[in-house]
């Protein structure tokens, strides 16, 4: 998307939404760690401060998400769908 030339803080925006709406309760640093990196990118600019969007791109990609954490509060209270059987 940047070398596209989309707004970093476009980019940012939506990474700190994904941060909060779909990573927040599994993994509570996720918020903290794309506000730091939208701080350093604030304070770097370009070029630097893309290297900031990168590393959070890779942190929340590689995050637990919430929906893992909501199915399994789900199955046990017998309430909500069930993970396929493996």
């Amino acid at each position: 998307m940047l070398a596209g030339g989309e707004d970093p803080i476009y980019i940012l925006r939506r990474l700190t939404r994904a941060a909060v709406e779909d990573i927040g309760l599994a993994e509570p640093q996720a918020v903290a760690q794309a506000l730091a990196a939208w701080d350093a990118y604030d304070r770097l600019g370009s070029p630097e401060g893309e290297l900031a969007i990168a590393q959070l791109v890779i942190y929340l990609a590689t995050a637990p998400k919430i929906e893992r954490r909501l199915c399994r509060v789900r199955r046990g209270a017998g309430d909500g769908p069930r993970p396929p059987a493996r």
